[in-house]
């Protein structure tokens, strides 16, 4: 079995140095893997400034509730390294798949700190 070649990452160069963790080595292995991550361009609301970044996708249902119905609804995760995307925030926005996609709520980082999850809408 032949290993394939890991896709570029802007996120690889943070991963290379003293001091980091096999879990954050393998974060970025994963994010660079095209097979888990692709290639999106992040646009922060606040500077416009385009960057081109890895991310990982997920779409779970999500329940809903106000009151006594639950209404379940379609959502668009975005994983992205903390790496990449230092602070993201609600208006910033995704271009991905051919697509603009803005970020909603407040953005949450995994346990280890090494990933954002964005809620995103179309844009």
């Amino acid at each position: 079995v032949r290993a394939r070649p890991r896709a570029a990452c802007a996120c690889t160069a943070a991963s290379e140095g003293a001091g980091v963790s096999a879990f954050s080595s393998d974060m970025v292995a994963l994010f660079g893997d095209p097979n888990m991550a692709e290639d999106a361009t992040y646009t922060p609301a606040a500077t416009g400034v385009a960057a081109t970044v890895r991310v990982i996708y997920t779409a779970p249902d999500v329940a809903n509730q106000w009151g006594d119905p639950a209404i379940r609804s379609d959502s668009v995760l975005l994983d992205v390294l903390v790496a990449e995307v230092a602070a993201p925030v609600a208006g910033d926005q995704i271009t991905w798949r051919g697509g603009a996609r803005g970020v909603q709520g407040s953005p949450e980082r995994d346990v280890e700190r090494l990933t954002w999850v964005l809620d995103t809408r179309p844009a």
